[in-house]
């Protein structure tokens, strides 16, 4: 085996409704910008040269957007997550793509057990930030007509 390390990725998808579309179609998984074969949405080991790396994955898209008009020699694709790694000789770099839950959400590549990073667009604290605002938009309206209502009663 020439001198290097490699690359041990493990891909993954959400299990709700759209992690059925998921199954459908394999991730994108290209390494220094060359794409390889990522073999589905299972792990794969790939040998690497010694020294610095970028990898990427994407997930394409099982249904094509309407509005989108890629050329035909281009996969449309959702959930494009990249990271900086450097390789030394004999080492295994782990790594775990997460495919996001929508398909405005960026997906998330990562060491195994790091905490994911909250990411704008990210439905967790779009969702907390949502409820906030409807909860503060409902007190507010509420004090408004509090408010016309003494004023219609004073005048």
């Amino acid at each position: 085996m020439p001198p290097g390390g490699a690359l041990h990725i493990t891909f993954k998808y959400p299990t709700s409704a759209i992690g059925r579309l998921y199954e459908q179609v394999a991730p994108i998984l290209l390494v220094d910008g060359v794409q390889t074969d990522a073999h589905g949405w299972t792990e794969r080991q790939l040998p690497l040269a010694s020294g610095p790396h970028r990898v990427e994955v994407q997930a394409p898209l099982a249904i094509p957007r309407r509005r989108a008009k890629a050329p035909p020699d281009r996969v449309e694709s959702i959930g494009r997550a990249e990271r900086h790694i450097t390789v030394s000789d004999g080492e295994v770099a782990a790594l775990e793509y997460y495919a996001p839950r929508s398909p405005a959400s960026p997906g998330s590549l990562r060491s195994p057990g790091e905490p994911a990073q909250p990411v704008r667009g990210d439905w967790r604290p779009g969702l907390r930030n949502g409820i906030t605002q409807v909860v503060v938009g409902a007190v507010l309206g509420i004090i408004i007509v509090l408010c016309a209502y003494v004023l219609i009663r004073v005048l």
